[in-house]
């Protein structure tokens, strides 16, 4: 039984297509790795656009109580169990990824941004990253920006 030769043509064309999307990926990782750029540069492929230091306080205090969820968890009730033969060792503790200054002050006011929170954001927006896949640009998308609406 031969195979059809339209077969053998599609497989060829999406092997060929295949590692040219391939390619095309890690040229443009290897271009940028040895090349980084300011995470500005990156936003509009996200949609997003940097908060305004003087406005959008609904989205600051959403993208603030999102760093406070991720660094700092509400702490939980222990358990009433047995004891275990060995205790358990002590979790490491969560460090918030900035460092921010006066953190345990500043943690416990979720509803107040703290200034030096948007004075971090302004700082890492000009900060230059190899590509959106690199965790620097991932929490700049996730604690300084918001949907660019100018992009929908």
């Amino acid at each position: 039984m031969a195979i059809p030769s339209s077969l053998i043509t599609n497989i060829s064309l999406g092997s060929v297509g295949l590692a040219t999307v391939g390619g095309v990926v890690y040229g443009s990782y290897e271009l940028l790795k040895d090349n980084p750029r300011p995470i500005s540069q990156f936003l509009s492929v996200k949609k997003k656009v940097a908060l305004s230091q003087t406005g959008d306080e609904e989205a600051w205090k959403t993208n603030w109580k999102k760093y406070l969820d991720k660094y700092n968890p509400p702490k939980t009730p222990p358990k009433v169990v047995e004891p275990p033969a060995d205790p358990e060792p002590a979790p490491e503790p969560i460090k918030n990824v900035w460092d921010l200054k006066d953190w345990d002050t500043i943690k416990g006011k979720p509803t107040e941004v703290p200034a030096v929170f948007k004075e971090k954001c302004k700082s890492k927006e000009n900060e230059k990253v190899a590509g959106i896949w690199k965790e620097e640009f991932k929490n700049f998308l996730d604690y300084c920006t918001k949907d660019d609406l100018n992009d929908v």
